[in-house]
């Protein structure tokens, strides 16, 4: 067995969307011959939310050491928060912890002799501690990245931040034997600012389902129509408000569609967006799940009858492909994707039979719900996802195998 040292801060029991594909690279790359250990914060010091179900997602055997994270308590959160995730993102909220992961990080190369090193990000932390080890030991490294870092079009830098994580994230492209990133429109826009020679060591390998944990969840029958969202909600960025006009236009249009729709909402919903729900007079069609553990969300996934993507809107074309779109085709559901009609989800949810309306088209969502409901009605629904789509690519069978070729790949070039 070779040795990773695999650094990432988002990792369970952490409640990140990033833990789920973290846990599930740990997990598998042990099938190719590769042993993980994991450098990940404290549980007890970092200010961030849990879900111990995602524990489930790794076995006993995996090596997880935690480091000293320094955070802010509850308390001064918010001014933490707005001086350095708004004003200067150096490079992100959880940059107390890079000097005790180098640290530890050092410890464990004192106990196992690795063979390469493999960071996560968000958070780019794991990165920059990464990179200080890259120096201190020379070994390879390849860098994963979840979402664009400088050139993140949703992240707000001043131009002070915006100098600063420019030269952070040259130094790791500079410096990594390989950097990996979730899609092509990704890995376009990240290296185009670089010397073109830099492109040959930009690979990309998507995000990952898991088959077995969605095999495990039990079907039932739904007596309405239900729409499935799953996640959170970020102001000014990705928010449910088209989804709910759309709804509240066709309850005009339809007055009785709440004896035979639902939409669920599985996910923390702020108290505006409820208020929004009341107001528009929509709570009989709209159904608040609230917050629940990853692996009770998979349930609502697999017994939804249609599944509803929500992103953020993009002027151009978007190059995020979220993780949980991925959950979404391995149940074989049909997708409503409201998400701009160009870029990486657009792309996948046409492929797999879904339909795609752009984020504030408020007519077009209507029409989309109007659409699979005619479907339902017709009990033709199941024909639309396509069942011969070629969704194998995003298996974490088939992922954790490309990546652990890449790394024997860095090891072969390095003898």
């Amino acid at each position: 067995m070779s040795n990773v040292l695999f650094i990432s801060y988002a990792f369970p029991p952490f409640d990140f969307p990033e833990t789920i594909q973290a846990a599930r690279y740990a997990q598998n790359l042990k099938n190719y011959g590769w042993s993980p250990s994991v450098l990940t914060a404290s549980e007890s010091r970092a200010q961030v939310s849990k879900d111990d179900s995602l524990l489930k997602l790794i076995s006993e055997e995996i090596n997880i050491t935690r480091s000293f994270s320094l955070e802010p308590s509850p308390f001064l959160s918010k001014i933490f928060y707005h001086v350095f995730s708004e004003i200067l993102h150096l490079p992100d909220s959880k940059i107390g912890w890079y000097p005790f992961a180098c640290k530890k990080a050092m410890y464990m190369m004192e106990k196992v002799s690795f063979d390469l090193i493999y960071s996560r990000a968000c958070y780019f932390t794991s990165h920059l501690t990464a990179l200080k080890i890259k120096e201190k030991t020379g070994l390879p490294w390849v860098a994963h990245f979840s979402d664009p870092w400088a050139d993140n079009p949703y992240h707000d830098y001043g131009k002070l931040a915006g100098f600063i994580n420019r030269r952070m994230e040259k130094a790791v492209i500079e410096n990594v034997d390989a950097v990996v990133f979730v899609t092509e429109e990704t890995r376009q826009l990240v290296m185009k600012k670089y010397p073109s020679e830099w492109l040959g060591k930009a690979h990309v390998i998507p995000n990952a389902y898991d088959a077995y944990l969605i095999s495990q969840r039990e079907k039932r029958k739904n007596k309405k129509l239900t729409f499935t969202y799953t996640g959170s909600f970020y102001r000014g960025i990705r928010t449910p408000l088209a989804l709910f006009k759309a709804v509240q236009f066709l309850i005009k249009e339809n007055p009785d569609l709440h004896k035979h729709i639902t939409i669920q909402i599985v996910g923390k919903l702020d108290d505006e967006y409820k208020k929004v729900i009341a107001e528009l007079k929509i709570d009989n069609i709209i159904d608040v799940v609230g917050k629940i553990s990853y692996l009770k969300s998979l349930d609502y996934i697999v017994n939804a009858n249609v599944l509803l993507l929500i992103d953020a809107f993009a002027d151009k074309e978007s190059v995020f492909l979220p993780s949980k779109l991925i959950e979404y085709i391995a149940a074989e559901n049909p997708i409503l994707g409201i998400t701009p009609e160009k870029g990486a989800s657009a792309e996948l949810i046409r492929k797999t039979g879904g339909v795609v309306v752009a984020t504030e088209d408020i007519e077009g969502i209507a029409k989309g719900i109007l659409f699979y409901y005619k479907k339902y009605k017709k009990n033709k629904l199941q024909n639309c996802f396509l069942k011969h789509a070629d969704i194998k690519p995003y298996d974490i069978v088939f992922t954790a195998k490309k990546l652990v070729k890449l790394f024997n790949q860095i090891l072969t070039q390095r003898k």
